[in-house]
């Protein structure tokens, strides 16, 4: 029997036909729909976010609402009070000729505002008034001489300073000794009496009283005078450094002679006694001029080192007046040994003449 003829066989394949064309066309559907359904998705999701007079794949900034501009936050700027001013001296404790160095250090810089400075003494009288420039590290210093007629008075002088309003003011104190305590208080001698309390002894002073007026011009005369038209600072501080270096020298030899002659030195007189006692006080004075004299004149020397010529001069000035000094004493000295040596002789002769003997003993 031949199979293609087969109705069975027709069937079959007929079948087959229209079970491939049924799937053709639910697959044709399925597409369509698909496509249909992406095409939708596709327009809703450009219209959030692409307007109708937009081309495909573009982006309108004009009509994009801008975001709020961030305020910055401003760190608090750092806000200034008035600055303190501070102010110190060198030393706590000065004697009539040293330097008194007065420093310290502001906070704000006023540019051409100076530090103004006064020292007032204790008994309210002002004895310096000055100013001084502040140098870029804030800082400031000024040296004064405690010298002249002003500087009288011991005690507690008060520095105060003022920069630029009276908010930066500061104050310090410091002490001045006017003359040494000695043990045994001796008696004003002719060589340190002081009528015009200007300094210079009246031995010394051609004008005991009247007060010298230190301007570098005769200093040394205890007169006021006029300034010079023209002082040659120079030449001046180097004249007086020769002549004190000399009289410094010598004056140093005369008081370790002294010194030798009255060590170990003892009497049993006791009038001789107490004239050796009063040489021993003046040898006191000697050395405590000596010793000052040698001071102003190692800062006057630092002075004309660095060509400060003018101030060099009064230190040096003040060394030689001072070392003047110690002659009187030097001679008290000598007047008091000789007298000591002259009544312990005569106490021994009389001692002797007292004396009765026989044979080789004396009672």
């Amino acid at each position: 029997m031949n199979k293609k003829n087969d109705p069975k066989n027709s069937n079959i394949e007929f079948t087959r036909f229209l079970i491939l064309v049924v799937a053709v066309a639910v697959t044709g559907l399925t597409t369509v729909i698909a496509s249909f359904s992406l095409a939708k998705l596709t327009r809703g999701a450009q219209s959030d976010w692409y307007l109708p007079s937009q081309k495909q794949g573009t982006f309108d900034f004009t009509n994009v609402t801008p975001s709020p501009t961030p305020t910055p936050i401003n760190p608090t700027s750092p806000t200034f009070s008035v600055s303190p001013i501070t102010v110190s001296t060198d030393r706590t404790s000065y004697s009539l000729g040293n330097v008194i160095t007065i420093y310290g250090q502001v906070g704000d810089i006023l540019l051409g505002t100076p530090v103004s400075l006064q020292i007032t003494a204790p008994n309210g009288n002002i004895v310096a008034i000055d100013q001084t420039d502040v140098d870029a590290e804030h800082k400031f210093s000024k040296e004064i001489t405690a010298e002249g007629g002003l500087w009288k008075s011991g005690g507690t002088y008060t520095v105060k300073v003022l920069y630029g309003t009276q908010a930066r003011t500061s104050e310090t104190s410091f002490s001045l000794i006017s003359s040494p305590s000695s043990p045994t208080n001796p008696p004003p001698t002719p060589s340190n009496l002081d009528k015009d309390n200007d300094g210079i002894p009246d031995n010394l002073d051609s004008c005991m009283t009247s007060v010298e007026n230190y301007n570098g011009y005769q200093d040394s005369d205890g007169c006021p005078d006029a300034v010079a038209a023209i002082v040659d600072w120079k030449t001046k501080a180097l004249t007086i450094q020769s002549q004190a270096n000399s009289k410094i020298e010598s004056m140093k030899q005369g008081v370790y002679t002294a010194e030798n002659s009255l060590s170990g030195a003892y009497f049993e007189n006791p009038h001789a006694q107490k004239q050796l006692e009063k040489a021993w006080t003046e040898l006191w004075w000697a050395k405590k001029y000596l010793n000052d004299a040698e001071v102003t004149q190692k800062e006057g020397h630092t002075f004309i080192s660095k060509s400060n010529f003018k101030d060099g001069y009064y230190k040096l000035d003040y060394s030689l007046r001072t070392a003047n000094r110690i002659n009187e004493h030097l001679f008290q000295i000598n007047d008091y040994s000789n007298v000591a040596h002259s009544l312990e002789s005569q106490y021994r002769v009389e001692e002797v003449n007292n004396k009765t003997c026989f044979l080789f003993w004396c009672w």
